[in-house]
Parts: structure tokens; C-alpha cells; sequence
């Protein structure tokens, strides 16, 4: 009798093995013309049974190998369910600490530990003053007095000399955008138009080191000169500043011309204020310049617009225009931008690659590359080479994580349950690492759009994983309080990771190497 229903199992499982494997071989959807046909097969409906996505033979996405399009009960049940704790997972646990004094927006991480200037540079949320955190010797200084209320949101660049700040208005009805880099203990900018919707950073390295020229003119002993420069040249000299070109002022510049083997004319030409500029530049400090941001404006008629900035507002791309807006948008690589439709649970989701260079015309579908698609409750976070992406898919039962190998085409249920978009941060040296945060809680289908309407909060260990093998480490769990994390951040030599508490917005710092 137990032979008989052993056999029984074996077949039963055999055939539902097979009705699996032929259900996820259809055919690879090419790109419409249309934008609105960038959610094709009727993919903003919610009507259809989740048992039964992709019945249309172009339906599935990435390709017919890969089952990232269909839904497996069985393995999102498994992947809901899994025991952390009780798998076979390497425990190396450490101390994470608390290292802001209130609620915090916008954390960057500048430097690394082999520099013994490893810092996190965050805004009070409060005030919006700017904030140094300096790891090794364990104090947070305020590196910014501006005061600004009711901020938002905060993206970094130029490696934490420049940021976008979004903050209400008096009204508290219109968010503004200010575009400003910090200047000795001010921010100085301007403003960018009102109708963003979404905003992202690029990634670390397109940056170059540059200074403002301090002085910008020639000067002469016998010519008209501008004071204010003449006044900047004898403040470099350390001599009285009178504004004008006398004596003192060309017996100084002479014994500067000397010292530096120039010819000693008393004149400050280009030999002379080049030298001047670069020595300036040393000793106050560089500039850096060329990090860039994406933002996407919105119409009144909700027609979207994707433009790429530089952090200085001096040159801005168009990429496209089209009768969509809502996207989640990243970068996590320096030449592409992923769109991602915003997740609802019982709403098919899409993500595609988007090129970071402007092309012409700007349609969206003629530019665009499908990444996932017609996937409920879909997220994504990218790796840094594209090569994995880790993502989302709701069912009325459950959430579960899965992973895309980009260069095979295909899924596999994630080791770990997350929101992987909002937990995760992939590692800067290590490209097959990702550490995420992981709650205890089981995820339900509507658990992320809970957790983003702040009906839901999760108490999380935060794990390494390599994504190559799906080894599985735990780094950091708490027996007397778990965070509910939220925009963390790895630091550029993978040293620590940063995170905020969305329980009450206090910012920590986790180790993730011996110190």
C-alpha cells in the first residue's frame, strides 16, 4: 500500500512538473510603437486571474526559457513560508548604531575607512541643516546652516558637494525643488521646476576634480583694473587689501613671479594667474563636478517628460516625452536607467532599461528595452552590472522575492523575502553581493503597498547573500530592537552600510568589516 501511494505522488508530481514547463514556453514580446502600448495584452487591467497571466503567445517576458512573466502558487507559497532562521544561513553578527540625534532625509556616504575620512553626510529633517557624521572619530558635526523646513526628500551628488533638496512650501500643498551645492556653511543654487515627480541620483563615476577660477582677469601696475580682483589678488598675498594696484601690491606679485621661476614683471598675466588659481584650489579645497541626476516632469494632462540634469544646471538631455509618468525610476548603472510602473498589488507591473544618452526622437518605445513584465505588485533593484535583478510579485496569497539572471534569461525564487527595491543595496567591490534588510513578518500580497501607505511596519534582520551561489549570511539582528529600514546606502569601499529607521526616521550605521 505505501509503494502504491508513493507512486501515486511520483506521478502526480511528474505531471505537474510538465504542465509547468509547457506553460512558460511562449514567445518574447517586441516593442510597440505606441506608448500606450508600453503595458500591452491589457496589462493595466486587474481582472485576470493570477493563475492564468500570459495566455496571449506574446504575453511572457524575458523569453521563452524564462518563467519571470508566469506565477508559480507553489513557489511564491514556499518563498512566503521559508524559515530564515532555520536554514542553512552563516551567522557573523554585529552592532549596529545609532549615529543621527532626530529624524534625517537623504544619506550619502563620502570616503573610506583606508582615507581615515570615511563620512555620512545627511539632512535634519527638521531643518533641513546639513550633517557630518565622521566614523572613525565617532562625532556628527553640522557642516550647513541653512535653514529649510518641511523637507522631503534629498539626492546627492558631485560626492556630497551637491544635492536636490524637495521641501513643502509655506502652503504645504506645492514641493519645491532646489538644486544647490554646499559653500563653507551654505547652500547656494537655484531652483528647478515644481512639476517633478520622481528623482534620481547617478551612480559614482563620472565625477572630475575642478576648481573656480579665483582670479578670472590679467592684471597690470599701469592699467584699469577691476577692485574686487585686485582685492582677491592681495588677500592671496597676504597684504592690505586697498583695491588698488600700488606698490606694495607689485612688489608682492614680483617676489611671488620669483618664487615660482616666472618672469618677474609685476604684472599678473595668464602664467602668473594660473599659478595663482592652482595654488587657491590646493589650498581651498577642490571642486568636483559632472555628477548627474534624472527627474520626470508631468503635464497637466499627465504626459511625462524624463530629462537628465547635471548637478550644476548647466546642461540638461531630454530622453523621452510620452502620455505616460508614473514610473518608480534607478540607476544603478552609469549607462542605464531602469523604469519600473508604480507597484499595486493587483496591478500587472513593467520595467525596462532605458539608455542615461539622449536619442532623437524622444519616444518612449523607441527607446526603451524590456527588462520584466506583466508581473503583480512588481518592484525591482538592479546590480550594478545588470547582470541580476532582484524583484517582486504579489498574488492575493503572498509576496515573494526572485531573481533574474539578465544573461540567461532566467528566475529563480530569491533566498530571502523583502522588498528588495526599498531593503537592498548591492555591493560596491562585489557586484554578486547584495545585503538586505529582511522582515520576520510573513508578506502578505498588499503587504508593500501597506508598508508605503504606512499602514504596515516591519521588524528586519539585515543579511549578506551572494547571488551567484544564494549563499545566505546574517550580519545584523537585534534581540531588543529590530528597524523597520528604509534608503540604505553601502559606502564606497563596501565598509559600512547606512539606513534609516522608518519608525522614526533616526539614522544608524552597520559595520560591515572590523574596526
Amino acid at each position: 500500500m505505501r509503494k502504491l501511494i508513493i507512486i501515486i505522488i511520483i506521478a502526480l508530481a511528474a505531471g505537474l512538473g510538465l504542465l509547468l514547463f509547457l506553460t512558460g514556453k511562449t514567445e518574447t514580446p517586441g516593442i510597440t510603437d505606441s506608448d500606450s502600448n508600453l503595458f500591452p495584452s491589457g496589462g493595466e487591467t486587474n481582472n485576470v486571474n493570477d493563475t492564468e497571466q500570459n495566455i496571449n503567445g506574446n504575453s511572457n517576458f524575458p523569453g521563452a526559457s524564462n518563467p519571470t512573466g508566469q506565477t508559480s502558487s507553489t513557489n511564491e507559497q514556499d518563498a512566503s513560508e521559508k524559515d530564515t532562521e532555520s536554514s542553512q544561513i552563516k551567522i557573523s553578527n554585529r552592532e549596529a548604531k545609532r549615529i543621527s540625534n532626530g529624524p534625517v532625509v537623504g544619506v550619502t556616504s563620502i570616503g573610506n575607512l583606508k582615507g581615515v575620512n570615511l563620512v555620512a553626510r545627511f539632512v535634519e529633517r527638521g531643518t533641513g541643516n546639513i550633517w557630518d557624521y565622521r566614523i572613525l572619530a565617532n562625532k556628527a558635526e553640522r557642516i550647513s546652516g541653512t535653514t529649510v523646513a518641511r523637507v522631503q526628500d534629498v539626492y546627492w551628488g558631485n560626492l556630497g558637494q551637491s544635492l536636490l533638496m524637495r521641501y513643502q512650501d509655506n502652503t504645504g500643498e506645492q514641493v519645491k525643488n532646489y538644486l544647490g551645492r554646499i559653500q563653507n556653511t551654505n547652500i547656494t543654487g537655484e531652483f528647478l521646476p515644481d512639476n517633478i515627480i520622481a528623482v534620481v541620483s547617478a551612480p559614482v563615476g563620472g565625477e572630475t576634480i575642478s576648481c573656480p577660477a579665483y582670479l578670472t582677469k590679467n592684471l597690470y601696475k599701469d592699467g584699469s583694473n577691476d577692485p574686487v580682483q585686485v582685492r582677491k589678488l592681495q588677500n592671496f598675498l597676504s597684504i592690505s587689501e586697498t583695491g588698488l594696484y600700488d606698490s606694495a601690491t607689485i612688489s608682492a606679485v614680483t617676489a611671488f613671479q620669483k618664487a615660482n621661476s616666472i618672469e618677474q614683471t609685476g604684472n599678473v598675466g595668464p602664467l602668473t594667474r594660473a599659478k595663482t588659481n592652482s595654488l587657491y584650489c590646493q589650498k581651498s579645497g577642490s571642486q568636483v563636478i559632472g555628477g548627474k541626476l534624472f527627474y520626470i516632469t508631468t503635464d497637466s494632462v499627465g504626459k511625462g517628460t524624463g530629462i537628465v540634469n547635471d548637478f550644476d544646471n548647466t546642461k540638461n538631455a531630454t530622453l523621452f516625452s510620452g502620455a505616460y509618468s508614473e514610473w518608480q525610476i534607478s540607476w544603478p548603472a552609469r549607462e542605464s536607467l531602469i523604469l519600473t510602473s508604480k507597484p499595486e498589488a493587483s496591478t500587472y507591473g513593467y520595467a525596462y532599461i532605458l539608455p542615461s544618452q539622449a536619442t532623437s526622437p524622444y519616444s518612449l518605445t523607441a527607446t526603451v528595452k524590456p527588462l520584466l513584465r506583466q508581473i503583480k505588485g512588481l518592484t525591482v533593484n538592479a546590480s550594478p552590472t545588470l547582470t541580476r535583478v532582484l524583484y517582486t510579485q504579489a498574488t492575493p496569497r503572498a509576496l515573494s522575492t526572485h531573481i533574474l539572471d539578465t544573461q540567461t534569461n532566467e528566475a529563480r525564487v530569491f533566498p530571502l523575502n523583502t522588498f528588495p527595491r526599498e531593503k537592498c543595496v548591492w555591493d560596491k567591490i562585489d557586484t554578486d553581493i547584495v545585503y538586505c534588510a529582511v522582515p520576520h513578518e510573513s508578506l502578505s500580497g498588499t503587504s508593500l503597498d501597506a508598508w508605503y501607505k504606512g499602514l504596515l511596519s516591519t521588524n528586519d534582520s539585515i543579511y549578506k547573500i551572494n547571488t551567484d551561489i544564494d549563499s545566505v549570511e546574517l550580519i545584523y539582528s537585534s534581540t531588543t530592537y529590530s528597524p523597520d529600514v528604509k534608503e540604505i546606502v553601502i559606502s564606497e569601499k563596501s565598509e559600512f552600510i547606512f539606513y534609516i529607521d522608518k519608525r522614526d526616521g533616526y539614522l544608524w550605521a552597520l559595520p560591515l568589516i572590523s574596526i
